[in-house]
């Protein structure tokens, strides 16, 4: 491995009892392969700090606020932790290979109903209710952080940017936004519009509420300093975006949980799902 580069590590590296495999993807902060225990042949996913941000500080308490987050779980929508070395030279952290694609992908692919697609973020959010109990709030909560498995289930992966109740902050507060723009909460760009919170997890999931009522991101036609302006207005986009066949009674879903102030979006997570449910069961939203 080059000193300082971000070039991923070469198949057959060795973390810890990890044999790296092949590159998944790199991100601002991590690049993720396919790796296989050297012993037992257990095939997963390792993510690995970039090798030219092993020495920043700040980044390296990130990526242990990842791991602190992982551990605190245990949920079948929600991606188990195998492993991690958060203070190894290169920091890395090694999850449990999720089969599937990502949401988007998905509902294009098998031309998901909105029921389907209803179910689906159901069960994401009751999941990610699970992590509100734990103390974790996710923050960058979107279609492609969003994995259904072949058996139909989806998965919540990646906590890269996950907030641990307790914990100090501080290593992000040099940042202008913490998360995905077209996924946004107003808080997330401003804190003068309310404290981050399991709220803005929320909000976020009735931005891909939104995504799958009309097949394209909250403001999908802006770019990012027309989002962020609009997001601070509190400018939410109208049902003229929805799908035909996206039923009105799930327009005020959407609204509610994407409202601007956090006390008005719905109460919990738990709430959130309930209420998707309720669709999904031909009950009265």
């Amino acid at each position: 491995m080059t000193e300082r580069s971000t070039l991923p590590l070469p198949p057959g590296t060795r973390l810890g009892p990890w044999r790296i495999g092949s590159l998944i993807g790199q991100g601002g902060m991590g690049v993720v392969y396919t790796a296989v225990e050297a012993e037992g042949g257990r095939e997963v996913v390792v993510k690995a700090l970039r090798p030219d941000l092993a020495a920043n500080e700040e980044h390296r308490a990130r990526f242990g606020r990842e791991v602190r987050a992982l551990e605190r779980i245990d949920h079948p929508n929600l991606l188990s932790l195998v492993a991690a070395d958060p203070d190894a030279e290169l920091p890395y952290l090694v999850v449990e290979r999720v089969e599937g694609s990502a949401l988007s992908d998905y509902v294009r692919e098998a031309e998901a109903s909105i029921k389907e697609r209803v179910r689906l973020l159901a069960d994401a959010a009751s999941a990610v209710a699970v992590l509100h109990q734990a103390g974790i709030v996710h923050r960058d909560l979107k279609p492609s952080n969003i994995l259904v498995r072949p058996d139909g289930e989806p998965v919540v992966i990646d906590f890269g940017l996950a907030k641990i109740r307790g914990e100090d902050l501080d290593v992000t507060r040099g940042e202008r936004a913490i998360g995905t723009p077209r996924y946004m909460a107003p808080e997330q760009l401003d804190r003068r519009a309310g404290a981050i919170g399991p709220w803005t997890d929320v909000y976020q999931l009735g931005a891909v509420l939104s995504f799958l009522m009309s097949d394209r991101p909250p403001y999908a036609d802006d770019d990012t300093a027309e989002v962020y302006r609009k997001i601070r207005a509190g400018k939410r986009d109208t049902r003229r975006r929805f799908r035909p066949d996206a039923p009105r009674e799930l327009e005020p879903v959407v609204l509610r949980s994407m409202a601007f102030r956090p006390a008005d979006r719905f109460e919990s997570a738990a709430d959130l799902a309930d209420e998707l449910g309720r669709f999904v069961r031909g009950e009265p939203v």
